[in-house]
């Protein structure tokens, strides 16, 4: 049994034995007679309307399948990451559902209470396209120490040496050893728009009400269903 396929249809012989050369040309069997080849590869080359005046000794079925786009295999983002410190230590994750990459101090410092020091990772970083790094604190050391963290965003054609820096907002000095983890890193996608001036702003149902317009006490939820 041969087979030649087309842009929109698949179009196979049957009922004999054929085959094709290594140029694609159709090879009809030698018991064929004249007419019935030529009657096979006009059917063949034309459209599967004439397929009705093929013998049935030789006949063509034809089946179309629609043009199918291939599916492309979601790609997972990767971030990379470069040891740019002998005591780098590689981003991980606690556990499956983790949001962030905990990151760890290269070095032995302290900071005073109430002040604040840039703590350096030893890391560099290849933000995915698309996003940027997030540095954010982590709870047990904002709960229990009071250490917090500032200017937090790494964007994504920063290739610099990754520094966190942290606040001490307790009265006591706060040891950081080799290998603590300080902060943790999320990535998060962005979106860059086209800036546009307008000349008016359309009206909004909250309109210009700013700080404190909504209040501190519990009101009616906006939205909001009850699953029973």
């Amino acid at each position: 049994m041969g087979t030649s396929s087309g842009a929109h249809s698949n179009v196979t012989v049957v009922g004999a034995k054929t085959g094709s050369r290594d140029d694609g040309t159709l090879v009809v069997p030698d018991r064929a007679r004249p007419d019935q080849e030529a009657s096979v590869l006009n059917s063949v080359n034309s459209s599967t309307s004439n397929i009705s005046s093929v013998p049935d000794s030789l006949r063509v079925e034809a089946s179309t399948t629609a043009r199918r786009t291939p599916k492309k295999k979601a790609q997972k983002t990767t971030l990379h990451v470069f040891l740019d410190h002998p005591q780098a230590i590689v981003p991980t994750r606690q556990t499956e559902g983790a949001a962030g990459y905990d990151l760890h101090s290269a070095e032995e410092v302290v900071i005073p209470g109430h002040s604040r020091l840039l703590v350096d990772t030893g890391l560099k970083l290849m933000i995915p396209s698309g996003c940027y790094g997030r540095i954010a604190p982590r709870s047990g050391l904002a709960v229990k120490h009071g250490i917090d963290v500032g200017a937090g965003v790494i964007d994504s054609d920063y290739v610099g040496r990754v520094k966190i820096l942290l606040i001490n907002t307790l009265d006591t000095p706060f040891q950081i050893e080799y290998g603590d983890r300080v902060a943790q890193l999320i990535l998060e996608r962005n979106d860059t728009p086209i800036t546009e001036v307008v000349t008016e702003i359309a009206e909004t149902t909250r309109g210009t009400a700013g700080f404190g317009s909504t209040g501190t006490k519990l009101r009616g939820q906006f939205n909001v269903r009850a699953v029973r």
